[in-house]
């Protein structure tokens, strides 16, 4: 990975000093906060339910059906079996704030 490419990744400690920096808070007081949000979207996903935050976005849980595969490797079919993924959609914001 290049150092251009580093600079580019919002880790969880950097953003921990963002938010930290935006809201006055102290970084265990923020890192706090944000280790509730995510257990809570966690939660929440886990048991189906989608979550929106206005303005910035919708999470919600996909069911992907089971289907016929191949192994990579060997090029053997296979049977890659039903999953449930979590899938992101931008708020018309968030879209517009990056565009």
């Amino acid at each position: 990975m290049k150092k251009s490419e580093a600079k580019k990744t919002m880790t969880k400690a950097r953003l921990i000093t963002e938010v930290s920096k935006e809201t006055g808070l102290s970084k265990a007081d923020t890192a706090h906060a944000l280790e509730g949000l995510l257990r809570s979207i966690q939660r929440e996903l886990h048991q189906g339910h989608k979550i929106t935050i206005t303005r910035f976005g919708t999470f919600r849980i996909f069911q992907l059906k089971a289907r016929e595969g191949h192994n990579p490797r060997t090029g053997e079919a296979m049977k890659i079996p039903e999953r449930r993924i979590v899938r992101f959609r931008g708020g018309a914001k968030l879209k517009e704030d990056i565009a």
